[in-house]
């Protein structure tokens, strides 16, 4: 890929980060959770996620181990989206944020050929990925008390 689309890729996805950290950290205080800024940490940002879903935030610490802890938290952090988005009425935008890395991968492989087609696809994914994420982490919608895990202050 030339390093000019990679470089716009990787912004793309640099923003996206930034956009879905700042979501994630609203729904966090609108819910009573605190240290929502742990959103823009990446270990960090998953004892949110585990404490919005509904589990305790601890368990995140399995992802020290390389790969099978790795796997372990992504897979976790699939179902506690899947509660957030349950509690929140958002389960049509968690089926776009799961299936949609599944259909790029495979755009992606279908246009390796073209730079460009192959940036369109990787920066159209990025936008409609940031949407479903966006839309989850609603603060408008804040998580019940009851379906997080402990006291919201923890």
């Amino acid at each position: 890929m030339d390093t000019t689309l990679a470089v716009l890729l990787g912004l793309a996805t640099i923003a996206s980060y930034i956009i879905v950290g700042i979501r994630l950290m609203r729904f966090c205080n609108a819910s009573g959770v605190s240290l929502g800024w742990f959103s823009f940490i990446p270990i960090l940002a998953e004892t949110r996620l585990a404490r919005l879903g509904g589990m305790n935030p601890w368990i995140v610490v399995i992802a020290i181990v390389p790969v099978i802890g790795t796997l372990i938290v992504a897979i976790l952090a699939l179902v506690w989206t899947w509660r957030i988005a349950t509690n929140t009425n958002t389960k049509q935008w968690w089926w776009v944020a799961l299936l949609l890395p599944i259909g790029i991968g495979l755009a992606s492989s279908v246009f390796s050929g073209s730079v460009a087609l192959g940036l369109i696809v990787g920066l159209v994914g990025v936008a409609i990925g940031t949407y479903a994420r966006f839309m989850i982490f609603d603060p408008t919608r804040p998580m019940p008390a009851d379906a997080i895990q402990g006291p919201a202050q923890a």
